[in-house]
């Protein structure tokens, strides 16, 4: 199985609708590229698509996910931290747990980054 293989020909069309009877006609690229080609409806009326220059075909491609980083506001991680140390957690956990969970919850409510962090990091 070939990954990501590209077409090897192509096929585009492009629909009119005449504006007098409501007739589809369908052109081809090459025609739409053609200077001064008409269609003529059943109901003779006659359609002057605009030309076509140029078709370009963009194939999917996977974007790289940015994500932003938020620094965690020092007073409300002092904050946080003394609290996590009054459960036991050392300095360096309580940071670790706190910047981790404002980063996901962005949110400057200590109690609800502590209680995140608890339930999400705490061993």
């Amino acid at each position: 199985m070939s990954k990501d293989q590209k077409p090897t020909d192509y096929d585009i069309s492009f629909k009119y609708i005449c504006t007098d009877c409501g007739n589809e006609h369908w052109l081809f690229l090459r025609e739409v590229q053609t200077k001064d080609f008409k269609i003529v409806c059943d109901c003779s009326q006659i359609i002057e698509p605009a030309l076509v220059k140029d078709i370009e075909i963009l194939y999917n491609s996977e974007k790289e996910i940015v994500t932003e980083e938020f620094d965690t506001p020092n007073k409300m991680l002092d904050s946080c931290c003394k609290t996590l140390s009054k459960f036991g957690y050392s300095e360096t956990e309580s940071q670790e747990m706190i910047n981790q969970s404002f980063q996901i919850l962005q949110s400057e409510e200590p109690s609800v980054i502590i209680e995140y962090a608890i339930k999400n990091f705490g061993e």
